[in-house]
């Protein structure tokens, strides 16, 4: 299973600006006090499925959380063990993981039961996304729900937009992913391409 963060602002980007040609535009920015949206998602690359968070914030407890309730789910399927492959953001890191072990005890006391699938975190080589399916999932989310967003659409509009998106139909495909599978297969394998 692969997992990345995103974030989105209340306001959209501005992807192009005019300018004289040898200048760069200078755009007036908010983007300190612009509302975000958290979103954590993870790829299973066998199913196909897409477990998508949405949170006010990403720290490392806030993504420790995450991972113990999609342990919690997995563990309900049946899976006895998980690998989750990440990046080496200081958020997944030691604390993330001491947080996780403290949640997943929660869980287990919530439920009152243990909960014995096995979690395995895998960190990818540092600055490497083209590695990360998710990151791929990510392109395809920001394309259609949000690119072509109309430029006052509130907070709770885009976590609906976000959700109904994912609920429609998955963002990769079974062919997609196999691909895209085989593209980082090429990469890790091929000296010549950069990653």
């Amino acid at each position: 299973m692969f997992y990345d963060e995103f974030s989105i602002s209340e306001q959209n980007s501005c992807y192009y600006g005019w300018a004289k040609r040898n200048t760069r535009p200078q755009v007036k920015s908010n983007e300190a006090s612009r509302k975000r949206l958290n979103g954590m998602l993870a790829i299973d690359v066998e199913s196909g499925e897409e477990y998508l968070w949405l949170s006010s914030h990403a720290q490392s407890d806030d993504v420790a959380r995450y991972m113990a309730h999609l342990t919690l789910q997995m563990e309900e399927r049946g899976v006895e063990r998980l690998e989750i492959l990440l990046d080496q953001n200081t958020t997944h890191k030691q604390k993330m993981q001491q947080l996780y072990q403290e949640e997943l005890s929660k869980l287990s006391l919530q439920h009152q039961r243990l909960i014995k699938t096995k979690v395995i975190f895998t960190y990818l080589p540092a600055y490497s996304p083209k590695l990360n399916v998710v990151e791929y999932a990510i392109h395809l989310l920001r394309q259609r729900c949000l690119h072509h967003r109309p430029y006052n659409m509130k907070m709770e509009q885009i976590e609906k937009l976000l959700t109904k998106q994912l609920l429609k139909k998955p963002l990769l495909s079974s062919c997609q992913i196999i691909n895209i599978l085989q593209y980082i297969d090429d990469l890790v394998h091929c000296p010549n391409l950069t990653v």
